[in-house]
């Protein structure tokens, strides 16, 4: 697998990095009651930190199976970061389309 990052790769890496540091700080205030109780929130950062890594993966391969594997990646872990609060039924309702329209 071949990683070349291009203008336009990397007009993109420098708008999508950047925010999924800014999600990252936004979800230590969201998991803030989380980090209070048994739940275990390394998970959540975890799969944020995939979602980076498959935008990575998205932008700078040159191979079209790699880029389908990012892509799928990238929509396996938002839909597990979507779907993160599952005890609310309106959020598995939610993650239930986001799957439906992502696949």
């Amino acid at each position: 697998m071949r990683l070349q990052i291009e203008a336009l790769d990397a007009f993109f890496l420098c708008f999508s990095l950047p925010m999924t540091l800014l999600g990252s700080i936004y979800a230590l205030g969201y998991l803030k009651p989380y980090m209070a109780s048994k739940r275990h929130v390394g998970a959540h950062f975890s799969l944020l930190n995939l979602t980076s890594l498959s935008f990575i993966i998205i932008y700078t391969v040159e191979n079209s199976l790699a880029f389908l594997l990012g892509w799928e990646l990238a929509a396996l872990a938002a839909w597990l970061l979507v779907i993160w609060d599952y005890e609310n039924q309106k959020i598995r309702f939610a993650g239930f389309n986001y799957l439906v329209s992502t696949t």
